[in-house]
């Protein structure tokens, strides 16, 4: 088997179902930039790895039966600490 040099994570593909609720988490509630921003995408720099936040309507719920970009995160009570400040 030939060798292989590995050099880290440059992006990561981030599939959800909302590209804008899901920036309120992947940006605004982490203070992450947005980088780009288009129909159905959104480019966030996580500090040396951009996610790729990708509009996907094959997104809809995780084993536990919540939708996958919960993962039990409030994201209103989210936006409103980030409104208020």
């Amino acid at each position: 088997m030939p060798s292989a040099t590995f050099f880290g994570v440059s992006h990561v593909d981030v599939l959800v179902t909302d590209v804008e609720r899901s920036l309120r988490i992947y940006a605004h509630a982490t203070g992450f930039p947005v980088r780009a921003r288009g129909e159905g995408f959104a480019d966030v720099d996580a500090g040396g790895v951009i996610l790729y936040i990708l509009a996907s309507p094959k997104v809809t719920r995780g084993r536990n039966r919540q939708p996958l970009l919960d993962h039990g995160i409030d994201v209103d009570r989210y936006q409103a600490d980030w409104d208020a400040d």
